[in-house]
């Protein structure tokens, strides 16, 4: 008895010093910018889900509706993603994460999938809109020809929230 209480409190002092890994769980949504049909979209970890979003001429979008939920590590600065095409192609994709520091109430998370395999992600508290400025960058980056032109809800910009 007293070799399993031994054993039991050395478990104990080992895990005093592990660090736990805090998640936020929020809604993913995804818009795409990119002349490429997405079929899916997850983490590493298989966060995510079957999205079956159409690609769209250079300089227009195409969205989802939200998906939940996705747990996300808190304050992630970047994100591993793993996108697969119709055609059975994946690609391993590291997205930068814009804001830092999170929002405080952390409840969207949306993917920015532009043209060349880059994808943004967004972090925040209320439904984000397409993003013109994310692909005229890519655009001009690439010295690309832009083949529709922008609709206004890609005038919003990023979700941001004053503390």
């Amino acid at each position: 008895m007293m070799r399993i209480i031994g054993f039991i409190f050395a478990l104990s002092l080992s895990a005093c010093g592990a660090e736990s890994v805090k998640f936020s769980r929020m809604s993913l949504q995804v818009y795409n910018y990119s002349s490429e049909n997405i079929l899916s979209i997850k983490t590493k970890d298989s966060e995510g889900g079957v999205i079956g979003l159409r690609g769209t001429k250079l300089g227009g979008v195409n969205g989802t509706g939200i998906i939940c939920c996705i747990n996300i590590q808190s304050g992630a600065k970047e994100l591993d993603l793993i996108v697969e095409y119709p055609n059975k192609k994946k690609s391993s994709i590291k997205a930068s994460v814009e804001q830092s520091p999170w929002p405080e109430m952390p409840a969207y998370l949306t993917l920015h999938v532009l043209p060349r395999d880059k994808v943004v992600a967004e972090i925040s508290p209320v439904h984000a809109f397409p993003r013109r400025d994310l692909v005229e960058r890519q655009i001009t980056k690439y010295k690309l020809k832009q083949e529709v032109p922008f609709s206004d809800a890609m005038d919003n910009g990023p979700a941001v929230v004053e503390r």
